[in-house]
């Protein structure tokens, strides 16, 4: 039997905005200008008072973050994720770690699709051979950042297309993990979905085709109460 589980990144494996984060640390490092953090803070302020969608501000985000990086030697960024992956693996979500060996011990395949950027979501999860990354993407030439995007999957459509060209048919059992309806992509080929929000008792909507759960806890020992249970029906 060929078992998947997918995780969205932000606000599902960690609390808040990854990318924001880790644009604010390369400032500290002198990489890039503080004025790239004041820029994205106001469309993050935007997005939260409702005048901007969630998709113009990735959008944003990424041409923001991108344009900055260009003439980056990838060797510099590479080792700042490192240093900076320390730092992020303490953002982690409760349930995360105990949940992961849960999954490996099951031989379910793991797969992170995120619009964090990869250079991050390599170096936090290079002890974890088990999880497949699919990050942000950033085109280089000779190892130099151009200034343009490869890959993204943090909007609703790319993440449609990930799954279109990755998951469609090659798995037979399928979980996943997203803290909103960004990540209905997600969902929607899962057999049991999980929609981890703060503000919501548990509870199963129909709306989708899968068991979706929708859960204010975070604790390992629920999460995978809830799989096993769902394991044996």
């Amino acid at each position: 039997m060929h078992k998947l589980c997918l995780f969205d990144y932000d606000g599902t494996i960690r609390k808040g905005l990854s990318i924001y984060d880790w644009i604010k640390f390369l400032v500290k490092n002198q990489l890039i200008h503080e004025e790239i953090c004041r820029n994205i803070q106001v469309k993050i302020q935007s997005y939260y008072s409702d005048n901007l969608s969630y998709n113009e501000l990735v959008k944003f985000t990424y041409k923001t973050y991108c344009k900055s990086l260009t003439g980056v030697n990838e060797v510099n960024l590479i080792a700042l994720g490192k240093e900076y992956a320390v730092k992020e693996r303490e953002q982690f979500s409760e349930f995360f770690n105990d949940t992961i060996r849960y999954l490996e011990e099951n031989n379910f395949k793991t797969i992170i699709v995120s619009g964090s950027p990869s250079e991050v979501l390599n170096s936090v999860f290079c002890e974890r051979n088990s999880i497949q990354i699919f990050g942000l993407e950033l085109e280089k030439k000779s190892g130099i950042y151009t200034g343009k995007i490869e890959k993204e999957y943090g909007t609703v459509e790319s993440k449609e297309v990930f799954i279109k060209d990755n998951i469609i048919d090659n798995y037979d059992y399928i979980i996943s993990f997203g803290d909103s309806m960004a990540d209905t992509p997600l969902f929607e080929v899962s057999n049991l979905s999980f929609l981890m929000l703060p503000a919501y008792s548990v509870t199963i909507n129909k709306n989708l085709n899968t068991n979706f759960l929708i859960t204010t806890s975070t604790t390992a020992k629920s999460v995978i109460e809830k799989l096993e249970l769902y394991a044996n029906q």
